[in-house]
């Protein structure tokens, strides 16, 4: 006989209990609903267009000022720099009735994107990245920047180079069309000539500025694709008295101090070779020294032809030294004499116009 079990207690909508109970649960365990459904994301804040772009190029006014270079590396090629950037230009949609000036944040208007193509690292921003508005809707953009930035150098010069060092600002994405950068009225009329100026005293000591300037220019990102920018450009001259007075003058002498084997009696040889040998091992000495303050070039610098050609110079003294002692060995010391005294005079000639070869060309 089958046994009979009693009908469900559970109603038939057996879905609809167990919704109510998880629901149940879950706002006695402080879960709230909202938390269940999917949140659709905030739509992005798109931001503004650049000013009437049916007008043609945004005219932005520009004013770079120097106020430090702290450093130029050639071993690396870079130089630091801190200087002061202004950008102003007109966008109508911003203006306004009264006399005071409002600020905004720079994400919230239109701005040109601010790129510098040479930096070597971030840079160092001193001011908060805000903008103010004038009624007529002058936006003014002010900011101070710290930083590195690279810089290929022509060395052959090199101690008494000079070099043109630039910082290239660009704006991704605004090709020149877009963008056209000139230099401001505000910076014109407080002195900085095309849009640039520079403190009258730097706190570098090795180099001197001789010229600031700037020009606008395309950059080329790809050919057939640029973008708008600006280089804002100063002249140096690296100050030469360091390299004068340590690394010329005591070179001079060394080379000097080979010229005393002439006026050793060649009987004496081995207070020639002594002499010869300290002036070479010292030269060497010298290059490796001179090879820690330029970068590893394809050519020779100025320099460098200087300490080649005096480490020449000092290995024939040697090689001549050879000699005399061989001819006094075999009792020609009177030859050996007579080369020495010929030599007194050949050799710092040679050295005179192997040095005015060297400055010259």
């Amino acid at each position: 006989m089958t046994p009979e079990y009693p009908p469900s207690s559970l109603p038939a909508n057996r879905p609809l209990v167990l919704l109510l109970l998880i629901l149940a649960s879950l706002i006695l365990l402080g879960c709230p609903f909202s938390t269940l459904l999917a949140d659709s994301p905030d739509p992005l804040v798109q931001k503004p267009q650049r000013p009437n772009p049916e007008l043609g190029p945004t005219k932005i006014g520009y004013a770079v000022y120097i106020a430090d270079i702290t450093r130029i590396d050639s071993s690396t090629q870079t130089f630091l720099v801190n200087f002061m950037l202004t950008l102003h230009w007109k966008d109508p949609r911003l203006a306004y009735s009264g006399h005071q000036t409002r600020e905004y944040a720079l994400s919230d208007v239109w701005a040109p994107p601010i790129l510098f193509e040479n930096q070597t690292r971030d840079l160092v921003r001193s001011l908060p990245e805000i903008v103010t508005v004038t009624p007529d809707g002058l936006v003014s953009y002010r900011q101070r920047y710290i930083g590195e930035f690279s810089q290929a150098l022509d060395l052959k010069a090199f101690p008494f180079d000079r070099g043109a060092f630039g910082i290239h600002l660009v704006t991704p994405g605004n090709s020149p069309d877009e963008i056209l950068f000139l230099p401001g009225e505000e910076g014109l009329r407080i002195g900085l000539k095309n849009g640039i100026g520079i403190a009258p005293q730097i706190s570098m000591s090795d180099w001197h500025i001789l010229s600031t300037d700037s020009e606008v220019r395309p950059y080329v990102i790809t050919p057939g694709t640029q973008i708008a920018s600006c280089d804002f450009k100063f002249t140096a001259a690296r100050n030469s008295s360091y390299f004068i007075i340590k690394v010329l003058l005591p070179l001079l002498l060394i080379v000097m101090m080979s010229w005393a084997v002439f006026w050793i009696d060649p009987s004496d040889s081995g207070a020639q070779f002594s002499i010869a040998v300290t002036a070479m091992l010292t030269l060497i000495a010298y290059r490796f020294a001179i090879d820690a303050n330029v970068p590893k070039l394809p050519y020779l610098t100025c320099l460098d032809k200087f300490v080649l050609f005096s480490s020449l110079l000092v290995f024939v003294t040697l090689i001549q030294a050879i000699i005399t002692s061989k001819l006094a060995k075999r009792d020609d010391l009177e030859r050996a004499r007579a080369m020495d005294r010929h030599c007194r005079w050949i050799f710092p000639l040679i050295f005179c116009i192997m040095t005015a070869i060297v400055l010259l060309f």
